[in-house]
């Protein structure tokens, strides 16, 4: 068996490389190709630069509220006239759970769509498209269809902005509404706080009569 070697070659300069296929890449040889290329790069970081403060410009800032909604856990009865609180409740927790899903019901949200103006408000109805626009211009009003949409579709909005939670072992309900407007973010995390105690009155206010004409009724008899 005969082993070949290859002489390494002695008169290699330094300051070079060498590379697949013993080609010879010299360090000027390397800078004149980046110099070839400079345009190249340049334009691919202005390009990530203006990718980069697009998305700052189109991303909207969003501004989150919260409010606190503190729930009695004693049990309600009936005494008399009225509806008054008894002793403490043991499924409390199921019931923190229901109020959670009421809150976030559409007879809630429909209050404070309808209270607060969202049909008209572009962020929750969104803004008529360039066509809607032009007939709306050409015809002087809106379509029926556009306008009796809009509420619909700001109380599917306004669901989705909001977030509800209960913070472990209490009787505490926080409601969490996100916007593009610290203001109208604490307006509305107000008013469905207010729209659910409202609607949690008219329950009341339901039960005390149904239960006096069923007293009623029993002494009639």
């Amino acid at each position: 068996m005969t082993l070949h070697s290859s002489p390494l070659n002695d008169n290699i300069a330094p300051g070079t490389a060498l590379a697949e296929g013993n080609t010879l890449i010299g360090i000027g040889e390397f800078f004149r190709i980046i110099r070839h290329r400079l345009m190249t790069i340049a334009m691919a970081i202005i390009l990530a630069l203006i990718l980069a403060f697009s998305y700052i410009l189109i991303t909207p800032t969003l501004y989150t509220s919260s409010t606190r909604i503190l729930l009695d856990p004693r049990e309600k009865k009936l005494l008399r006239s009225e509806v008054v609180p008894s002793g403490y409740r043991d499924n409390f927790s199921a019931i923190v759970e229901s109020q959670i899903k009421l809150i976030a019901s559409e007879a809630v949200l429909r209050r404070v769509v309808l209270s607060q103006k969202l049909a008209a408000d572009p962020e929750f109805a969104g803004r008529p498209g360039l066509l809607e626009r032009l007939r709306n211009r050409l015809t002087g009003a809106a379509p029926a269809a556009s306008r009796n949409n809009r509420p619909q579709k700001a109380l599917l909005n306004l669901r989705e902005s909001i977030r509800i939670k209960r913070p472990q072992a209490t009787y505490v309900i926080e409601v969490y509404v996100t916007t593009r407007s610290p203001e109208k973010s604490a307006r509305l995390a107000n008013a469905i706080a207010r729209a659910f105690l409202e609607d949690h009155a008219e329950e009341k206010t339901r039960t005390t009569r149904f239960a006096n004409r069923r007293f009623s009724a029993r002494l009639a008899r």
